[in-house]
């Protein structure tokens, strides 16, 4: 016996993570997905699964000092770090405003 009864719920989708298809993933922020989902994430990926995101804004907005990093200078630069987390051909990370 694996200690686990049959009225506890199992964690995971449906059926295993062979049922997930693709994951998509909606953020209102560029990074949000790293701290937020990175793990599910990971799982679905380790599984063989395409993962898409799409974020709301570029993060233009996200520096606490606007007149030395001016939102479309800052928005450049989180587009280029986006660029980055994209580490094979079947992620995919999109941006709302751009």
């Amino acid at each position: 016996m694996n200690g686990q009864t049959s009225n506890q719920p199992k964690s995971g989708p449906p059926g295993g993570s062979q049922d997930i298809g693709v994951l998509l993933g909606v953020w209102a922020h560029p990074d949000d997905e790293a701290y937020l989902t990175a793990g599910p994430t990971s799982v679905v990926r380790a599984a063989g699964h395409q993962v898409a995101g799409a974020t709301a804004t570029v993060g233009e907005l996200g520096t606490g000092d606007p007149v030395a990093l001016p939102p479309d200078r800052l928005a450049l630069i989180r587009e280029r770090e986006t660029g980055r987390i994209i580490v094979d051909e079947s992620c995919h990370v999109r941006n709302a405003v751009r």
